[in-house]
């Protein structure tokens, strides 16, 4: 909880202090703010794909967990007075937006989806058969007589 809890009280909680006394000049102030959002979307990216077992997360915290995506993309886009533009925040958004994005899908929609691109990767235009194992979906053939 204190892992979680420690950013938000950091970057959203505390912003307003934080900017009126990090002393920066006028020129590095978009660039640190641009870091220290990109360091966010790492650690939130992090957090969803390398918690280990402590920190699963099921489709019922979908909601939740993009929420909270939300809420650090407003934070970084009116922070400082616009040092950072909403379309770079948009742009360095993208791949945590994509990972909550299929935390809403169901486990059949993933393994059709990763089978679609598989066999886009290593089918028939690349000269060789899907290099898949056979699912429980798809019949298997009977071994023997």
């Amino acid at each position: 909880m204190a892992e979680v809890a420690t950013p938000r009280l950091i970057f959203l909680d505390s912003r307003h202090s934080l900017y009126q006394v990090l002393v920066l000049a006028d020129r590095a102030q978009p660039v640190a703010a641009r870091e220290v959002m990109r360091a966010s979307f790492e650690a939130f990216l992090m957090v969803l794909l390398a918690g280990g077992n402590e920190r699963s997360f099921a489709r019922a915290d979908h909601a939740a967990v993009e929420e909270d995506l939300r809420s650090l993309k407003r934070a970084f886009c009116t922070c400082g007075e616009g040092l950072v533009p909403e379309d770079v925040v948009a742009r360095d958004a993208g791949m945590a937006e994509a990972i909550v994005d299929l935390m809403a899908r169901s486990t059949e929609c993933l393994i059709e989806v990763f089978c679609i691109a598989a066999a886009e990767s290593y089918g028939a235009g690349k000269g060789g058969a899907t290099p898949l194992p056979p699912t429980t979906r798809e019949a298997r053939p009977r071994s023997g007589g």
